[in-house]
């Protein structure tokens, strides 16, 4: 099901709980709500479409991955500053990540999965977990368009 895209920061700025595997099946309103977006869209994370709870989708190459209860277990010391845009704020702004993240997650099929993942896709995922945590770009981050 296609779900709205949440705007309101106050809403956003809540902390998302743990998900359970009945909650599994928002994967697939994430799913079909960022292939029917106007936007191009790399990442969706649930308190976005007004479900707090802690499941994310990013894009890895033409595949998207659905990241359920992420823990970011290492960073890299390399980090980059990166210009990036998000479907509940709008413009542009300017954000430090890590060049590489260690995830420790829950696939759509409950297994638990241990992944490195680095570039765009650790930059996404970054991205939608402060949304997990209530972090959205525009705290703390300078606008640029």
């Amino acid at each position: 099901m296609v779900l709205d895209i949440i705007k309101d920061s106050d809403f956003l700025h809540q902390k998302s709980e743990k998900a359970t595997p009945k909650d599994f099946h928002i994967i697939n309103d994430l799913l079909d709500t960022v292939n029917n977006a106007s936007e191009i869209c790399c990442g969706l994370s649930a308190i976005q479409v007004g479900i707090p709870k802690k499941m994310l989708i990013a894009k890895r190459g033409s595949q998207w991955i659905a990241i359920i209860n992420p823990i970011i277990v290492k960073k890299s010391l390399h980090t980059f500053n990166s210009k990036e845009g998000c479907m509940s704020v709008e413009g542009f702004y300017i954000v430090k990540r890590h060049r590489e993240i260690l995830l420790i997650y829950t696939d759509i099929n409950n297994k638990q999965q241990t992944k490195r993942f680095k570039g765009f896709t650790a930059q996404v995922i970054q991205h939608e977990i402060d949304h997990l945590n209530g972090v959205i770009i525009s705290d703390n981050n300078v606008k640029v368009v």
